[in-house]
């Protein structure tokens, strides 16, 4: 490989293994800040005229909940009855 694409394999080799590392409550986190910016780009779009995009665009969001990464008593399978 050519010097420019050596450092960029290595560049993202280096940020996946970061993100592998992450807790899961910040992979959430994380998850959460690029929906809202895809969110932000679509309805950008929709205001610009020449906007190629289906009439209705539906982003999906759940409610924030604060996720305990331990386990405890926040876990989800705790809750069964």
């Amino acid at each position: 490989m050519t010097d420019p694409f050596e450092r960029i394999t290595k560049s993202k080799q280096r940020e996946r293994r970061r993100l592998a590392a992450l807790p899961f409550a910040e992979k959430l986190r994380l998850l959460e800040e690029l929906r809202d910016r895809e969110a932000a780009i679509i309805a950008d779009r929709e205001h610009s005229s020449d906007a190629a995009l289906p009439d209705r665009v539906l982003l999906l969001r759940e409610p924030r909940v604060r996720y305990d990464a331990g386990g405890g008593r926040n876990d989800r399978n705790s809750t069964r009855i």
